[in-house]
């Protein structure tokens, strides 16, 4: 027997839209609910990733740019620990602060890089930092005088402790690689392919320029080659 409701419903057709309204209502309520946080989640991941690659590759830069005017201030107008211009002094204090704010982040950095842009990104960040160590290893063994380090740096043409092919070598291979990634992370996020937004990557990685070889004549040591650098 059918429901007298079903049948009162039926018999006026007024009466089935005004019981189906609140439900149809409801449904649409919590599809618009679900949209709106799936939109306020990616704007979040975005934002996430956004304000990491500004704050990372901001430090990058500056840290990198530094770095080679240390180096130009030790190898060409002799500073020292002992001697120097108050400008070259003032710049070699500007790198070793910024060289210390980026060691006391590299772990929280390299996270972020990995957490928001894959973990190939991430592998090619760890390599940019061996060649940050290499290059600080190059000012510090300048700035005072190790001259028997491997590191050791000079304005010296020939010699395997010549800055153009011990130092050089490593800052340019470095911002190549800073490029290449920097390059990624705006590409991810204008592709909106960041963080928990990531998609499986299936397309085959990118060829990074090959590996500046290291200076010759040099007696293998630590940190006297090129480090090597993942590829994308």
């Amino acid at each position: 027997m059918v429901p007298q409701l079903l049948l009162t419903l039926l018999s006026n057709p007024l009466g089935v839209a005004a019981a189906a309204t609140p439900f149809i209502v409801n449904h649409i309520n919590s599809e618009k609910a679900k949209l709106d946080a799936k939109a306020a989640h990616r704007n979040d991941e975005l934002k996430r990733a956004s304000d990491a690659f500004v704050a990372i590759s901001a430090a990058m830069d500056q840290l990198h740019y530094l770095s080679k005017q240390a180096m130009f201030a030790i190898v060409f107008r002799k500073l020292t620990l002992n001697t120097g211009e108050p400008s070259d002094v003032a710049t070699f204090k500007l790198y070793n602060d910024q060289l210390m704010k980026w060691e006391c982040s590299v772990a929280t950095n390299r996270a972020w890089v990995s957490m928001c842009f894959g973990e190939e990104s991430g592998k090619l960040f760890t390599g940019i930092q061996k060649q940050f160590e290499r290059l600080a290893e190059c000012v510090n063994a300048g700035f005072f005088k190790r001259t028997q380090s491997a590191a050791f740096i000079e304005d010296n043409k020939g010699s395997p402790s010549d800055f153009r092919t011990r130092y050089l070598v490593v800052w340019d291979r470095s911002l190549e690689n800073m490029t290449v990634l920097s390059a990624r992370m705006l590409r991810d996020i204008q592709d909106e392919n960041v963080g928990s937004l990531r998609q499986a990557e299936t397309a085959p990685p990118e060829e990074l320029p090959e590996d500046v070889p290291a200076p010759q004549h040099v007696a293998p040591s630590l940190g006297n080659t090129v480090p090597e650098v993942a590829g994308p």
